[in-house]
C-alpha cells in the first residue's frame, strides 16, 4: 500500500536526533474480510473513534494520518508540510525517558519525566517496533506482503507526569527494531504538546 510505503520512508529517513515521532495504529474493523492484521488491536480502533468524535465526523477509514493531533489530507506532501510546519513550533511540555530495565526485560521499565504539560494533558507511553512484515490473504491486497515500521506493539497510559511505568513486550519483539515513545496530549481536544523516545537498543 502507498501509504504504508511513505510511511516507511519517512520512519526509515529520521535523523537519530529528530524531533518527529512516527506512530502506526493499526485498526482491526478490515478483520472482516478474512484477513486479520496480526498487529492491529480493537485498543487503537477506539482511540481512532475518538478522534472521530473530537472532529465531528461519521467517517472512519485507512489510511488515517494525523500529525500533532490534526487530521491530515491524505496527501503525502501535505503531511510532510504539516510535519515541517510543526517542527518550527516550540515544544509546549519537554518529556525525559529512560528505560529502567534490560532491552530484553519483560515487562519493560520505563523512568519518566514530564515538565511544563498544560493542565488538562495527561502522558502516554507506546512501545513500537520495525523491520516487521505480514502478508496478506485476504481482501483488495490479497497475496501481497507489507512491510511496516513504527508499529505500536504495546501502549501504556501513564499515572502522572513522573514516575515508573511498566510496559509487557510481544514475545516476538525485537528489541534491536524497537522503541518506546512518550507523549503529552490532551484526550479532549487531541492537541500534542510534547515527546520524546528511545531506542531499546542504543545504535552502534
Amino acid at each position: 500500500m502507498a501509504a504504508d510505503a511513505a510511511l516507511n520512508e519517512w520512519v526509515l529517513d529520521l535523523e537519530p536526533d529528530a524531533r518527529t515521532f512516527m506512530i502506526a495504529w493499526h485498526v482491526d474493523y478490515w478483520d472482516s474480510l478474512g484477513w486479520p492484521d496480526p498487529f492491529a488491536s480493537s485498543l487503537y480502533t477506539q482511540r481512532q473513534q475518538h478522534y472521530n468524535q473530537v472532529i465531528q465526523s461519521t467517517t472512519m477509514y485507512t489510511p488515517d494520518f494525523w500529525v500533532h493531533g490534526e487530521q491530515a489530507p491524505l496527501n503525502f506532501a501535505s503531511v510532510e508540510a504539516m510535519i515541517a510546519d510543526w517542527l518550527d513550533t516550540a515544544s509546549h511540555a519537554s518529556v525525559e525517558l529512560t528505560l529502567a530495565s534490560e532491552a530484553t526485560a519483560s515487562p519493560l521499565l520505563v523512568d519518566y519525566e514530564v515538565t511544563d504539560a498544560p493542565s488538562g494533558s495527561d502522558f502516554y507511553l507506546v512501545l513500537v517496533e520495525g523491520g516487521l512484515s505480514s502478508v496478506v490473504t485476504a481482501g483488495e491486497n490479497n497475496g501481497a506482503t507489507l512491510d511496516h515500521e513504527a508499529v505500536v506493539r504495546a501502549f501504556v497510559p501513564a499515572d502522572g507526569m513522573s514516575g515508573q511505568e511498566s510496559i509487557t513486550p510481544p514475545d516476538d519483539l525485537v528489541p534491536e527494531n524497537a522503541k518506546i515513545i512518550g507523549f503529552v496530549q490532551n484526550w479532549s481536544t487531541l492537541c500534542m504538546y510534547g515527546a520524546a523516545g528511545i531506542d531499546l537498543v542504543p545504535p552502534e
